[in-house]
């Protein structure tokens, strides 16, 4: 939410607040001690003051632009980058959010008292890990504590933040996965997503290989696995040329792949999520589903 409301600047330029806040929680808790009286103790008060004004400069202050033509647009998403980062996730539209709204706070302050929200949090959760670990010298229940807790909270906070059972409903969903070692790569693919290796020709011109296989209906293996569930494939009149997954008796979804991790009406009628396997090194190439 905060990366949606603002942009990576604001977003990177705010991570920092972290020790700054994890500082000035340890010396209310008393496990930091502060003496004014030495170089040492005026250099962290100094720090921590600067930090923290450069902070609420950030949330009131949008300052000129220096490079392009207006940060207005920049902030506000009016470019393609910011436009593809909010396009990421989910427009919150829940009663907190509409509540902030309502006493005059802009989206980009909203997006900006989050980011220093998920800073202070952090701060907390290392100020009380520890002198709990020196209590309860047990770090892998610490951790599953933590991460069980922190699972909790990110469900409390992502209802309170949404409207409605459309943002948790699973859509149509591909997925590559490719993992690099030594002089193999290893892909998982589900869905039509490409992998694509860029390799050197002789003189010195990238040239593109195609890694995996897009899984389209029209594929004889994939067309074979639908029609024996009973689903069928076949193009509409107006796109000739597209294959489409549907149901054996409605007029839908129109799926145009054959493996998606999304789609459950479709699970029973050959769409499947088991994904490719590919594996690739410096002169073998081999795949298994």
């Amino acid at each position: 939410m905060g990366l949606g409301y603002t942009n990576p600047t604001y977003a990177a330029a705010v991570q920092p607040a972290i020790p700054v806040f994890t500082f000035v929680l340890a010396a209310f808790m008393g496990n930091e001690k502060v003496n004014l009286m030495k170089i040492g103790g005026q250099l962290k008060v100094g720090g921590t003051i600067v930090c923290v004004s450069g902070a609420i400069l950030m949330v009131f202050f949008k300052g000129p632009s220096i490079f392009g033509e207006d940060v207005t647009e920049l902030l506000h998403g009016a470019v393609a980058a910011n436009d593809l980062i909010a396009g990421a996730q989910p427009e919150p539209a829940g009663g907190l959010i509409s509540g902030l709204l309502g006493i005059g706070l802009t989206k980009f302050h909203i997006g900006m008292l989050c980011l220093i929200g998920n800073c202070f949090c952090m701060a907390v959760y290392l100020s009380f890990q520890a002198p709990l670990l020196l209590k309860y010298p047990a770090s892998l229940s610490v951790t599953a504590y933590s991460y069980f807790f922190g699972a909790m909270f990110m469900v409390i906070a992502g209802i309170s933040a949404t409207d409605g059972n459309t943002v948790w409903t699973l859509t149509p969903s591909e997925l590559v996965a490719v993992f690099y070692a030594g002089d193999n790569i290893f892909i998982s693919n589900v869905g039509d997503s490409r992998a694509v290796l860029a390799t050197a020709s002789d003189d010195g011109t990238l040239v593109p290989v195609q890694l995996t296989m897009d899984f389209k209906p029209n594929l004889p293996q994939e067309a074979e696995r639908i029609l024996h569930c009973n689903g069928r494939v076949f193009c509409l009149d107006d796109e000739p040329g597209v294959h489409r997954v549907w149901l054996p008796a409605e007029e839908k979804p129109g799926l145009a792949m054959s493996r998606a991790l999304g789609d459950l009406c479709v699970k029973d009628f050959g769409v499947i999520s088991v994904p490719d396997d590919v594996c690739s090194g410096n002169s073998m190439s081999s795949a298994s589903t």
